[in-house]
């Protein structure tokens, strides 16, 4: 490839491995991470393969690899905060325990009110 482009994404992608969060603790500092990475990628796919998907080269399939990775690793940090925050959080919404679960052992099924 293009010395240039490699001096290029190389540059952004150890800029972007640096600046990969590693706790979710704001709301919107992965997701906005998550779109530069983005940006990145889909800048260097048009710069080599413009409309035509094309064999890259060693150098540069190893560049988009460790994007795809460091994506992978900005969703699973985001996910996993995302499921933390919603377990622990006054606010969030329990889900509804199931009928069977609030009778005592013994006890016989409720048939709803005026039901015998």
């Amino acid at each position: 490839g293009d010395p240039r482009l490699l001096a290029w994404l190389e540059a952004n992608v150890m800029e972007l491995e640096e600046a990969l969060p590693l706790h979710g603790s704001s709301p919107t500092e992965v997701p906005f991470f998550i779109a530069r990475l983005l940006r990145v990628r889909a800048q260097a796919i048009r710069v080599v393969g413009e409309t035509f998907p094309v064999e890259l080269s060693a150098a540069d399939a190893a560049l988009h690899d460790r994007l795809d990775i460091l994506l992978a690793d900005a969703l699973t940090v985001y996910m996993s905060s995302w499921r933390l925050v919603a377990e622990h959080s006054p606010a969030a919404p329990k889900p509804p325990t199931p009928p069977f679960a609030r009778r005592k052992p013994g006890e016989e099924p409720s048939r709803g009110p005026g039901r015998r």
